[in-house]
């Protein structure tokens, strides 16, 4: 990484400037940003089964959980899927009802 530091206009020269940000331009095009691993829409969502039966025989719930982004969607579904008991996956589940339907995001507080 190149740092220049000015403390007066006439220290710039404009040609190297020029130069500088060309050579920029030119790295950049050939090395592209690398991607974050992130949930998209074309990734698999894996959606734990007490989480899609609910989602199927509830259309409301269906409809207010597909209006979450798929970042959100993870969340809930790891939220119940990270339970071991069955209890506690219900319980959660019973949880999250209310947040989904209210449009409310599972961390939303604490962000």
């Amino acid at each position: 990484m190149r740092q220049w530091k000015f403390t007066d206009v006439g220290q710039i020269d404009l040609a190297l400037v020029e130069e500088y940000l060309e050579e920029t331009l030119k790295w950049a095009e050939t090395n592209p940003a690398p991607t974050k691993n992130k949930v998209t829409a074309n990734s698999s969502l894996q959606v734990p089964p007490l989480l899609k039966e609910a989602l199927t025989s509830d259309d409301e719930l269906k409809n207010a959980f597909e209006g979450f982004t798929p970042f959100k969607q993870k969340e809930f579904a790891e939220y119940i899927d990270e339970a071991k008991r069955d209890a506690t996956k219900q319980k959660r589940l019973n949880k999250i009802r209310d947040m989904i339907l209210k449009g409310e995001g599972l961390n939303d507080r604490y962000r």
